[in-house]
């Protein structure tokens, strides 16, 4: 059972208390998506990932911190959002504009992994060709975090997977499949081989959709 509860709490750039939900526990049960979704961020919990103060418009994971860069960004009013998909949920735009934020103050990793929380509040409302578009921005900004050797996952080979899983939902068949197989030459320890064998079967397959760890150790049907 998730535990949460509705608290108080007071912005840091305006100072304005607002109601936000906040989440004590989340059970981890269940097998993760292969973009790195944990199993209990369901549609009840993702939206609250990310706060926004009513008064101001701050938005971010926590609104009572912040640095004052991203504070200095906020109160310029620049625009945050020059392009965004159209028809996005709400919660998916509070990820965006997080993301954006962040971006702009230098917080790359940050900015990638607001980007994907987005794509996943679209895969919520079955929004097919928004999810995609945020995916492909999401690779966009992991990318050259790769390349650069800055770290957005626990190690190397679980981001490697993560950028060809992004590759794969974009339809991206042939670079995700080639990512594989570079993969499988590079590493032949398991889980490893048996995960990127099955990113390389669904590219083969054409297969766009969500998948588990699970269903990956499992190996193709």
């Amino acid at each position: 059972m998730k535990e949460r509860l509705t608290r108080k709490v007071c912005c840091a750039l305006c100072g304005t208390s607002s109601l936000q939900t906040l989440f004590c526990s989340l059970p981890s049960e269940g097998p993760s998506d292969r973009d790195s979704r944990p199993p209990e961020w369901d549609h009840s919990v993702l939206p609250h990932l990310v706060q926004r103060c009513h008064h101001c418009g701050y938005t971010a994971p926590d609104i009572t911190k912040g640095e004052e860069r991203l504070f200095e960004i906020w109160k310029s009013g620049a625009p945050l959002l020059q392009q965004a998909p159209a028809k996005l949920p709400e919660e998916a735009l509070a990820f965006l504009r997080w993301s954006a934020l962040a971006e702009k103050a230098g917080k790359l990793v940050d900015a990638a992994w607001g980007v994907l929380w987005g794509a996943w509040i679209c895969d919520d409302h079955n929004l097919e060709g928004q999810q995609r578009e945020l995916r492909k921005r999401a690779f966009q900004l992991f990318l050259p975090l790769w390349e650069r050797r800055v770290p957005f996952g626990p190690d190397r080979e679980t981001e490697r997977l993560l950028l060809i899983d992004l590759l794969r939902r974009c339809r991206r068949f042939a670079e995700a499949r080639a990512a594989s197989m570079i993969g499988l030459e590079t590493i032949d320890k398991e889980p490893w081989r048996a995960l990127f064998l099955f990113e390389a079967h669904l590219c083969e397959n054409n297969d766009d959709g969500s998948h588990t760890f699970e269903e990956a150790l499992e190996g193709p049907a």
